[in-house]
């Protein structure tokens, strides 16, 4: 949603992940290697495909995020192939912004619920924690139409119960004096209706994406 909101930039979705274009233009059958994706200036594509995950599948929760930077157009000259329609750095926030213990619960239709639990604390002028838990689960919708597969031999076109989607996120900053330590943890099971790769029509199957990073910096 962020960055469907900026100008220039587009979100499209088949019901597995997220993929953005700019200025009218994205290749088919892209996996978002196009853009270079930052999380306080730590390169988060990923080291098979480069593909930048931009929606259920980031893996920060949306609530820790302070601002987002975009430098628009091409930077491949200084990070490479992937900044070919721009960069984007998400920043997070910082312990003083929690200030404490925040407790979230969300619900919504289609059977979504959301929960999130993060501690925010400063021990001095030159020391800080931040760490945050979250969840999230849908049922998503419990029917979808493909005319492509409108045939008796595949319940006509129908595919049931196979939009769910869950994640579970962590995340954990650290500060002392110049040194900073983030740990970031996310997993992410969504159900796939499309079929794709050859795969049976209206059948249960779904993509897993795990990931995690660590970064001491000074």
């Amino acid at each position: 949603d962020i960055l469907q909101s900026v100008s220039g930039f587009y979100i499209t979705y088949d019901r597995d992940y997220h993929y953005v274009g700019a200025r009218g233009f994205r290749l088919p059958g892209d996996y978002n290697t196009k853009i270079l994706l930052l999380i306080d200036g730590h390169r988060i594509n990923d080291n098979v495909y480069q593909q930048a995950f931009i929606g259920e599948d980031f893996p920060v929760d949306i609530d820790l995020i302070d601002r987002v930077e975009i430098t628009r157009g091409s930077g491949s000259c200084l990070y490479g192939g992937e900044a070919f329609f721009g960069v984007v750095n998400v920043i997070t926030k910082k312990a003083k912004h929690i200030n404490g213990v925040e407790i979230s619960a969300e619900g919504g239709s289609l059977n979504t619920y959301k929960g999130r639990l993060s501690f925010g604390k400063n021990f001095s002028d030159n020391a800080e924690i931040l760490f945050s838990a979250s969840g999230y689960d849908t049922k998503g919708n419990k029917q979808l139409y493909y005319k492509e597969f409108d045939d008796p031999a595949t319940n006509n076109g129908v595919a049931n119960d196979l939009d769910g989607d869950k994640f579970n996120k962590l995340f954990l900053k650290m500060s002392y004096n110049d040194f900073t330590f983030t740990g970031v943890h996310s997993s992410r099971n969504k159900d796939v209706p499309t079929a794709s790769f050859g795969a049976w029509f209206d059948k249960p199957y779904s993509s897993i994406d795990r990931r995690s990073y660590s970064e001491l910096r000074y």
